[in-house]
């Protein structure tokens, strides 16, 4: 008998769902895996709850490191008394790896972000995560809210062509958010529901080398801080199938305790 609970349990164990599953996985930031989470951008001593977090440890090596100790995120208890990164208004993370990475920069290149998260407060822009070029500032990817208040997802091409795609009202309840780019259209997906669907997005040569989570780094600044806490981040380099998309988000929401469609 104890050896087929030990099988049942190791069949439950491999059959279990995760994001990792999806093919062209960049970046999975999960404040749940404590094995990732460091204080220093070193990444020599782990972070706790209630400890800074100055490296997250990533299979892809896009790791997100962070050398300024006030601008470090804190790991501490979110919703559901699960794990969560805490950003106060002026912490932020670096990937910059993850921009060509995620294959961003060149001619619309596609990618998704699935996130977990919940703000602190909304009527300002709160940035989840941007992309950048480092040489002019001027050429981004933005994923956030917007002061309307709005869900947004926002980009200017290296000739300063602006798009903006906005939809649905943010709040300050915990959702499961995914940006799916095609690199002509943007979809914007809150715990399952669609707010801004298949708006295009034609900007051409895109030269991006910075990543950032939680702000905005543009113009020799950083602005726009996230307030809030972020209990998963993922990227992938490329955009996910519908089909896709509501396995993440429900995969996502029975993980963090969300209720999703």
């Amino acid at each position: 008998m104890s050896g087929f609970l030990v099988a049942q349990q190791t069949r439950i164990q491999v059959m279990t769902p995760k994001i990792e599953q999806l093919p062209g996985l960049k970046l999975n930031v999960d404040a749940m895996d404590s094995g990732s989470m460091f204080q220093e951008s070193a990444r020599l001593t782990r972070a706790g709850i209630g400890d800074p977090v100055g490296g997250v440890l990533q299979p892809s090596g896009n790791h997100a490191s962070q050398t300024v100790t006030a601008a470090k995120p804190t790991r501490a208890i979110g919703w559901n008394g699960l794990p969560v990164l805490s950003f106060d208004g002026g912490d932020y993370l670096i990937c910059d790896s993850l921009a060509a990475s995620a294959g961003v920069s060149g001619s619309d290149k596609p990618f998704t972000v699935v996130a977990v998260l919940k703000f602190s407060a909304v009527g300002a822009i709160r940035q989840i995560l941007t992309f950048g070029r480092a040489a002019t500032n001027n050429t981004l990817r933005m994923c956030g809210v917007s002061s309307f208040p709005a869900w947004f997802f926002y980009s200017v091409d290296d000739a300063d062509g602006e798009n903006g795609s906005t939809g649905g009202t943010p709040d300050t309840s915990p959702h499961v958010v995914c940006f799916l780019f095609s690199g002509m259209t943007v979809s914007i997906l809150i715990d399952g529901v669609t707010v801004a669907n298949e708006t295009v997005h034609n900007l051409g040569v895109n030269t991006l080398d910075q990543a950032t989570i939680g702000a905005q780094r543009t113009f020799g600044a950083l602005t726009q801080f996230m307030l809030g806490v972020i209990g998963q981040l993922a990227v992938l380099n490329r955009r996910i199938s519908n089909d896709e998309a509501k396995f993440a988000t429900h995969l996502f929401g029975a993980k963090w305790g969300i209720v999703t469609l």
